[in-house]
């Protein structure tokens, strides 16, 4: 298979249009190029749900869906500030609002759904790996 270089921007774009299912680029080009996927003959086609167990996104997206795309976009862990610059070309290419307190937003959400932090409140979705370092979990 060949490789391409992309800009971040490009890269969030394409990661901006997955549908459920998706698991790499090549996959979300083929469809958005109205091409059909090449699968190998002996390969079955497997059901997948995302972490979240989200069906595709109707309506409203919420911070927590773009924090999940972004981090499962950077490998699954990454750092506060790779997770910020992810979440914040996500929200702008995908035509969502960005605030001038988006960081703390970010760090709030992760927080809330994080059993490591003291603000815990909700579903148990990321993991705090190390100093800034945050996973899904």
């Amino acid at each position: 298979m060949r490789q391409i270089e992309v800009s971040t921007e490009v890269f969030a774009a394409i990661w901006s249009r997955r549908h459920e299912g998706e698991d790499d680029e090549n996959t979300i080009l083929h469809r958005i190029l109205n091409k059909a996927p090449q699968q190998p003959a002996n390969e079955a086609k497997v059901a997948t749900t995302t972490p979240l167990g989200e069906f595709e996104m109707i309506g409203k997206v919420r911070w927590v869906d773009d924090i999940m795309t972004a981090l499962r976009m950077l490998g699954g862990e990454a750092t506060l500030t790779d997770i910020y610059d992810a979440v914040r070309i996500r929200r702008k290419t995908g035509g969502r609002s960005v605030t001038r307190e988006y960081k703390a937003t970010i760090r709030r959400t992760l927080e809330d759904h994080s059993s490591d932090s003291a603000n815990h409140r909700a579903e148990d979705l990321f993991a705090l790996v190390g100093r800034g370092v945050w996973a899904i979990r």
